[in-house]
């Protein structure tokens, strides 16, 4: 019987065939941790690295476990390039059966300390069942000894069910060493079960581990122990140094971080990475920005209002006018933030013949300052910024009332909240706007605005109309007089809301732990400098 070899569980890159053997180049992960030599006189030699076992050294450690790497910390992958070579092994299925796995960091401590010689190596249940595989396209009478080998390796290790006892109260043994990535995901709803198998299975060499909160009272202290990356909306440990000791980034599954900013995983712990799910939004705010714009320069309340009485308009009726309805070509719509949702309403306005007006607080002289490097949905947005028919940009009133004096028929706010914008946009500012009696939308937070100066500008006509999906405070109270203004359209802060969000958001946080594992920057990178 050919040795047992465990490696990780993507198959091998590259294979080079001849008539007596078959040499592998080492997987995607590079990985290789133990190799069982108690069958070993198919196996003509095995180099990993710099490692070499000839076929002398196979005679001699025939029946025992060999380890070809034992670091005194981490789980680094061995040197490339890895070559496994084996005497007379036809070629391999294609395809091989999955297993679940428990990754070392949350082995129990008798287990690790048994496991050669007190170090624990990784261990991969899909490994050994590729393994399998190949070995039984081998020799079909191979399949029982292995069968039995693979049922005595599996007693060595704890289910995955591991975590489900820790909620259950079972507890978890306090890991070793973080070998493996353990990304916990925190959300207040239930597993969306392809979503979270389709990214296990893009990163098999991150442990994954979901948890409704909404399913149980508390978060069980050792999710957050353990974890070394976090993925939530809100849940986060109240002491991340003491509680979350491992932990090295989290991604938010919301668009802003300004609710955190006095929270010690956003002040205390400068090394934890943050990240965003900035860019989702952008298709379905710009269409909720569209739309709600639409809905008052075409007059559709009082369409509604028609359809509700069972009436159809003629000219004899006393209805407004609705040859009065002006379009949007040659229009000019600034933009207050020229982000994510920005370009995407920017990329809109421009299909609809409007002029794009952008303004950022850090100029964008070159192509390459005005790339988005974010997250972006395909197809959408303006990757390189080549909308804007001007650009403008500073954290000054002057250079925000020259913006503002661009002569705007539409101002989209859609910057984030800081320090700097908070009471951005007040009196004055709704003067400059006046000049057009420029209609204004908020998909970007209430307190961007002074909300009393708002109402007092609408009162006075200095403004067209407004459109708010954000308020301050939210909820709006029921006597504010928004609610009863008929140029203002309110809605409940929803405007990000859709079918995709989750999986977009799922997306971001997936090639984020690709540049996670490859040490890239990460995308959506939270500067705490600049509070977004």
């Amino acid at each position: 019987m050919p040795a047992l070899l465990c490696l990780d569980d993507r198959p091998p890159k590259h294979a080079k065939s001849t008539k007596s053997t078959r040499q592998f180049h080492g997987s995607t992960g590079g990985i290789v941790s133990w190799l069982d030599m108690s069958g070993a006189r198919d196996v003509k030699s095995v180099k990993i690295g710099e490692r070499h076992v000839d076929a002398k050294s196979v005679a001699r450690c025939k029946g025992q476990t060999i380890p070809l790497r034992a670091p005194a910390c981490g789980c680094s992958p061995l040197p490339r390039p890895t070559k496994i070579m084996f005497a007379k092994q036809p070629s391999a299925p294609t395809c091989y059966p999955k297993l679940p796995y428990t990754p070392p960091h949350l082995l129990p401590t008798s287990a690790t300390a048994s496991y050669l010689d007190g170090h624990a190596y990784a261990f991969h249940l899909n490994a050994l069942v590729l393994l399998v595989g190949r070995l039984c396209a081998c020799r079909r009478s191979a399949i029982f000894p292995l069968a039995t080998s693979l049922l005595e390796y599996t007693k060595l290790f704890p289910s995955i069910s591991t975590i489900t006892s820790c909620t259950m109260g079972g507890g978890l043994h306090e890991p070793t060493r973080h070998r493996y990535p353990h990304l916990v995901i925190i959300v207040p709803f239930s597993e969306p079960k392809p979503l979270i198998a389709s990214l296990r299975l893009a990163h098999p060499h991150t442990h994954i581990t979901f948890f409704d909160e909404t399913s149980h009272p508390t978060i069980p202290p050792c999710l957050f122990e353990s974890a070394t990356a976090l993925c939530t909306f809100s849940s986060l440990p109240h002491n991340p140094r003491l509680e979350a000791p491992h932990l090295e980034w989290v991604h938010f599954l919301s668009a802003g971080v300004d609710w955190i900013s006095e929270h010690p995983i956003y002040k205390d712990t400068p090394n934890v990475l943050l990240t965003t799910s900035r860019g989702v939004h952008g298709p379905q705010v710009a269409e909720w920005a569209l739309m709600t714009r639409l809905v008052h320069s075409h007059q559709y309340d009082v369409l509604h209002d028609l359809q509700s009485q069972h009436r159809w308009l003629s000219d004899g009726d006393d209805s407004p006018n609705l040859t009065s309805v002006s379009d949007s070509v040659g229009k000019r719509i600034g933009i207050l933030g020229y982000g994510s949702i920005g370009r995407q309403v920017g990329r809109l306005a421009r299909a609809m013949g409007m002029h794009v007006i952008a303004y950022t607080s850090s100029e964008r002289k070159s192509k390459d300052e005005r790339r988005d490097i974010g997250y972006i949905v395909p197809g959408t947005g303006d990757p390189n910024g080549a909308y804007p028919l001007e650009w403008y940009s500073g954290t000054d009133r002057l250079s925000l009332h020259r913006f503002l004096g661009a002569q705007l028929d539409w101002l989209v706010v859609c910057v984030p909240l800081t320090p700097q914008t908070q009471h951005m946009l007040g009196s004055d500012e709704f003067q400059v706007l006046s000049r057009r009696c420029a209609f204004i939308s908020n998909i970007a937070r209430g307190s961007v605005i002074r909300q009393d100066d708002l109402i007092a500008a609408l009162r006075q006509g200095l403004l067209q109309g407004a459109a708010l999906d954000v308020t301050d405070p939210e909820p709006l109270p029921k006597e504010s007089p928004l609610w009863d203004m008929a140029n203002v359209t309110v809605t409940p802060h929803v405007s990000g809301k859709g079918s995709a969000y989750l999986s977009r958001a799922l997306d971001i946080l997936h090639l984020n732990l690709l540049r996670h594992e490859r040490h890239e920057r990460l995308i959506n990178l939270v500067d705490r400098k600049k509070g977004y």
